[in-house]
């Protein structure tokens, strides 16, 4: 099992166990606070697929 936070919005989540795990978007940075949405998502699913494979 693999667990991969997503970072959505600015939230306490470095606070947390899952500050244990690789949060993508990379940095934590979360997807709301990026100046592209659509690369933020992207960078995600690139994120996702890279760790299934």
């Amino acid at each position: 099992m693999k667990i991969v936070p997503v970072i959505l919005r600015r939230c306490g989540w470095a606070d947390t166990i899952l500050s244990n795990f690789q949060a993508l978007p990379k940095d934590g940075i979360p997807i709301k606070s990026q100046n592209n949405v659509d690369e933020a998502l992207y960078e995600v699913y690139e994120g996702i697929k890279k760790l299934l494979h």
